[in-house]
């Protein structure tokens, strides 16, 4: 199982083709979400249980910014990334 050093190091990497201050953003709430658990005495391992694949969570992430670049402007470049990020979902 892996700790929150490997959990956020593999979201960044798979986050990779958002720009980087929407990435940086992202990964400073994963990073809240492990602080604030920890507080709680919640382990590491439990709380990257509880969230899952970091590699699920940014193909999620990676749909929805898709979505949202499509719903401000409508190109076939967006429409392929959407159908893309949505086969990689299943």
């Amino acid at each position: 199982m892996m700790n929150r050093e490997t959990f956020l190091s593999t979201l960044s990497q798979e986050l990779d083709a958002l720009p980087k201050e929407e990435r940086d953003d992202i990964l400073y709430d994963y990073n809240e979400h492990f602080e604030s658990a920890m507080a709680e005495g919640i382990p590491e391992r439990e709380i990257v249980g509880k969230l899952g694949s970091p590699k699920f969570i940014a193909k999620e992430i990676l749909l929805s910014s898709s979505i949202e670049k499509t719903e401000k402007g409508m190109t076939a470049g967006n429409i392929l990334g959407i159908i893309g990020a949505s086969i990689g979902l299943s």
